[in-house]
C-alpha cells in the first residue's frame, strides 16, 4: 500500500466542524419518502467536491430485502476504492450516520465517525491498494433493530457479493477523542485478538451497535472507538465512562473534540488496519 502524502487532505476533525454546525431534520425513528436528511446531503455533497464516486442505496424501511417506492425507507451511502491488481478481498469500514436526538450535535455518535471516514477517503483517492475497501455510512442504527436497519441491508447485499469476498468489516463508534483504542466484538475473537494484538486496543463490551447486526448475519465483524487514557481506565473499571455517557444527549457538542486525535486516529490507525 502507498500512499500519495502530497496531497492535501481535509481532516475529519475539519468536517465535523462543518458538519457539527447544523442539526438533523430528522431522525431514523421517522423515515420518509425521500431518506435524504441533511446529514446524508453533506455526505454526498462531501464526496462529490472530493471527487470520490459513491452509491446511494435507497431501501425499505421495514424490509431491507426490498424497495417499495410508496413505502418509507432508509438510505446507505457507499464508497468502493479498488486495489491496483485485481482481486476479490474487500475490507469494509462502517459507521452510522443517523442520529436519535436532532436537538443534539451529536459529536460522539456519531458524527466524528462519519467525518473520519470521508477523511479515510480523502486519503484512500490518493492510494495504491493491495485489496478492496469499502466505505459504508449506514442508516437506522440508532433504532435497535436487527431486521431494518442499514447494517442489515449492507450484509444482505455483502452475502449476495455485491462487495467481493469481505474478509472483516470494521465498525465505527465515538471517536472524536482519546488515543486508546478499544475493541469489542461478540463472536469474532480472531478479528478482535488481531486488533487487540497489532493495534494495542483494549477489550471492552459495549452496548448493541452496528456490528452486533453483522456479526448476527455470520460476518466477520468487530467496533471500535477511542477514549482518553483516563476514560479507559474508568470504562475497564466499570464498563462505562463519561464519554460513553454523552450519547443522544444535548452535552454531545463539538468542543469535545480534538483535532490531533481524530487526526492520527485515521492516519495511524485505520491506514494500518488495511
Amino acid at each position: 500500500m502507498e500512499t500519495h502524502t502530497e496531497i492535501k487532505v481535509k481532516t475529519g476533525y475539519e468536517f465535523l466542524r462543518e458538519m457539527c454546525s447544523f442539526n438533523a431534520d430528522f431522525n431514523a425513528f421517522t423515515p420518509q419518502l425521500y431518506p435524504f436528511t441533511n446529514r446524508v446531503k453533506y455526505i454526498c455533497h462531501t464526496l462529490t467536491k472530493m471527487n470520490v464516486p459513491f452509491e446511494n442505496d435507497m431501501f425499505n424501511a421495514e424490509n431491507p430485502d426490498k424497495l417499495n417506492m410508496d413505502k418509507p425507507k432508509y438510505v446507505n451511502v457507499y464508497v468502493s476504492f479498488k486495489a491496483e491488481i485485481k482481486t476479490d478481498e474487500t475490507i469494509i469500514f462502517l459507521a452510522h450516520h443517523d442520529i436519535a436526538n436532532i436537538d443534539s450535535e451529536n459529536c460522539q455518535d456519531n458524527t466524528a465517525s462519519v467525518c473520519n471516514l470521508l477523511h479515510l477517503c480523502g486519503i484512500l483517492k490518493n492510494t495504491k491498494l493491495t485489496k478492496n475497501v469499502l466505505i459504508a455510512f449506514t442508516d437506522a442504527e440508532e433504532i435497535v433493530s436487527f431486521h431494518s436497519c442499514g447494517a442489515k441491508r449492507l450484509a444482505i447485499l455483502s452475502h449476495l457479493g455485491f462487495f467481493g469476498n469481505v474478509t472483516k468489516a470494521i465498525n465505527l463508534e465515538l471517536t472524536a477523542n482519546g488515543t486508546e483504542l478499544w475493541v469489542s466484538s461478540d463472536d469474532s475473537k480472531k478479528l478482535m485478538y488481531e486488533i487487540q494484538t497489532n493495534h494495542n486496543a483494549r477489550r471492552v463490551k459495549t452496548p448493541y451497535n452496528d456490528s452486533v447486526v453483522l456479526e448476527a448475519n455470520k460476518m466477520n465483524s468487530v467496533c471500535i472507538g477511542t477514549l482518553t487514557t483516563k476514560e479507559m481506565q474508568v470504562a475497564l473499571q466499570r464498563n462505562f465512562c463519561y464519554t460513553w455517557s454523552l450519547c443522544h444527549k444535548k452535552e454531545d457538542t463539538f468542543d469535545k473534540a480534538n483535532a490531533m486525535d481524530m487526526q492520527n486516529f485515521v492516519e495511524y490507525v485505520l491506514m494500518k488496519m488495511i
